[in-house]
């Protein structure tokens, strides 16, 4: 019996060494993969300074090599870039299990890579428009959100302007993007739990501002009872 508790306990010890020593890799891993990125990026940050000078072939093939590198991070990041004002966010697209590599590669970034890194979609100042193709444009003014409590999230009804032309797949990504302008990408998927279309407004609907004072106010709340 004793002789079987000490080949037990060497397994055990083999396979928590072996357990440390892959954990140890894939945190390597991972750290190079940042600094890859960044180097990447900063190989190519003059292009990206001027992106809006370049032609379109010339700014598909800086973006595609950029996301490239993203991929290998975790394929649903992707970024948005403002050449003009040196600033980039790296986004997980809404996607929450992917939240934490957006976070570490945005705090890895270079002290002296003269750019703003933001992570996730920041909101935006209202009001605001967003323009989702050719044919399809919307203000903040336009769009009306009816909310209900439902332990730590807020469940949605959403009405807005022009939503009968639209298919369901394009309502769906009007609405995330005014969600991600409004409140911010990650208070979007922190605290909005089941979002629906609603057909009309009534008496309780909230415009833009009053949404993101009552999405202010819960968070407020949510934060508190986790206190006390």
């Amino acid at each position: 019996k004793m002789k079987r508790a000490i080949i037990m306990l060497f397994t055990l010890l083999v396979l928590i060494v072996g357990c440390a020593k892959e954990k140890s890799e894939s945190s390597s891993n991972s750290s190079n993969n940042y600094n890859n990125f960044w180097n990447y990026f900063n190989s190519v940050k003059i292009k990206a300074e001027n992106i809006e000078n370049l032609t379109t072939d010339e700014q598909k093939q800086l973006l595609n090599g950029i996301q490239e590198q993203l991929a290998k991070i975790d394929p649903n990041l992707s970024l948005e870039l403002s050449g003009k004002n040196r600033e980039l966010v790296i986004t997980a697209g809404g996607i929450k299990g992917s939240f934490s590599e957006v976070e570490k590669l945005v705090s890895s970034a270079p002290k002296d890579l003269e750019w703003k890194v933001t992570a996730f979609k920041p909101r935006i100042a209202i009001p605001f428009s967003l323009k989702f193709d050719d044919s399809f444009s919307l203000d903040t003014d336009k769009i009306f959100f009816n909310v209900e409590e439902s332990g730590n999230y807020l469940n949605i009804h959403v009405y807005f302007e022009g939503q009968e032309e639209l298919q369901e797949l394009q309502i769906k990504q009007v609405i995330y993007g005014f969600l991600d302008g409004i409140i911010g990408e990650y208070d979007t998927e922190t605290y909005i739990g089941a979002i629906e279309s609603g057909k009309e407004t009534n008496a309780e609907s909230l415009n833009a501002e009053n949404f993101l004072k009552r999405v202010n106010d819960f968070k407020e709340k949510i934060k508190t009872s986790k206190t006390e």
